[in-house]
């Protein structure tokens, strides 16, 4: 088991961060997404982790994923955010 970690952008809510996390367990591999609304980080945890099919999962629910490669400059997929939705939070969860 291997653990991938991602900058997230576009939270600004707790329905977001479930979001988020929803959206990543249905990327096959997933057993576990931790994802922390003050950080804007998150960590996904499984076997044979795809890092494009994760960022796909979290632009498909909205927001911008960008892979932390520990090296502080990350790389993303380079795709614009998906579709905007603003709820009762301002933002593109609710």
């Amino acid at each position: 088991m291997s653990d991938m970690n991602f900058k997230i952008q576009g939270m600004t809510c707790a329905s977001c961060v479930r979001h988020v996390e929803k959206a990543l367990a249905t990327v096959p591999g997933v057993t576990g997404a931790d994802v922390n609304l003050a950080t804007e980080t998150a960590t996904v945890s499984g076997d044979g982790l795809n890092p494009m099919a994760l960022i796909k999962a979290v632009e498909g629910a909205g927001y911008e994923a960008i892979l932390d490669d520990g090296t502080g400059s990350g790389s993303e997929a380079g795709a614009p955010v998906g579709e905007s939705r603003t709820g009762a939070c301002g933002s593109h969860c609710c």
